[in-house]
């Protein structure tokens, strides 16, 4: 008979297991608990770090780091398997603004609004109507009396203020009397 012990190392404690920065932010160092940590870029990566990793922040994307810790369970020294720390770098906002009408004076058309980056967003339109929304996709009715170029001229959002594109054209038809020679 021969028997076989597995000693398996548990997990390092993952303080903040997501985190999630703006781009270019200035990020602090991931942390953990547990015994001799070791730090990983991937989750196949061998080459192990000591001190603990920082996120890079300069391009958006989402991506893994991975730690372990190193115990020791009656003679064996063991490392654990890798736990998981998941890192969001999210972008400036940006919003689209589109939707040309043609209405009868009195009457209200609708304008679309998208959005990009991570929500809510704040939005400001040119002719000074603000407002917030966590809908990618906003559709806003106005009233306007005369023809009026509608533009989005303020998008921000958690990360800052960002980039703003298009133009909606809602033209006005106003009522006009024709009259025939006497």
């Amino acid at each position: 008979k021969i028997e076989v012990k597995i000693n398996v190392a548990a997990k390092p404690t993952v303080l903040t297991p997501a985190v999630a920065y703006c781009l270019n932010d200035k990020a602090s160092a991931l942390s953990a608990s547990g015994t001799d940590l070791k730090w990983y870029l991937t989750l196949t990566d061998t080459n192990p770090r000591t001190s603990p990793l920082i996120p890079f922040t300069e391009k958006v994307d989402d991506y893994s780091f991975y730690v372990t810790q190193t115990q020791k369970i009656g003679t064996t020294t063991c490392e654990s398997a890798k736990a998981e720390i998941k890192v969001h770098i999210k972008p400036l906002p940006s919003a689209t603004i589109s939707g040309n009408s043609s209405i009868e004076l009195g009457q209200t058309a609708t304008i679309n609004v998208s959005f990009t980056g991570d929500a809510p967003w704040a939005y400001v339109l040119s002719d000074g109507q603000t407002g917030s929304t966590s809908n990618a996709n906003l559709q806003l009715r106005v009233s306007p009396t005369v023809t009026t170029n509608y533009q989005i001229t303020e998008v921000s959002n958690a990360c800052g203020k960002g980039l703003q594109n298009g133009l909606a054209l809602v033209t006005v038809l106003i009522p006009t009397i024709t009259t025939g020679a006497p």
